[in-house]
């Protein structure tokens, strides 16, 4: 799996909390979190379990981090598969499927 975006965002922006202290301007108001990420994944995991392994690798992390994430969405960017290269009879990715 190779990783692709990620956002973050207000899970729900009007139930947000009032900040203790000012916020910088570009940050997230206080309050719960929605990531989404996009990925790319191998044909040889089926997708729907690659999606579940980055969907609780981003929730561990955001646990670990002391965030309070509500929501996790994971999209196909592309698929690929392992080929051999020709002349270093080693193996690549090439890719097999374009952006969603």
């Amino acid at each position: 799996m190779r990783a692709g975006a990620l956002r973050v965002a207000a899970a729900d922006p009007g139930r947000a909390f009032e900040p203790v202290v000012p916020s910088p301007p570009s940050a997230l108001p206080p309050g719960p979190l929605r990531v989404t990420a996009d990925f790319a994944a191998t044909v040889a995991e089926p997708l729907p379990a690659t999606a579940a392994r980055l969907r609780t690798a981003l929730l561990t992390a955001a646990d670990e981090l002391g965030l309070t994430v509500t929501d996790v969405t994971c999209g196909r960017r592309s698929c690929w598969r392992r080929v051999r290269d020709r002349t270093t009879g080693r193996r690549r990715a090439r890719s097999r499927v374009g952006a969603r």
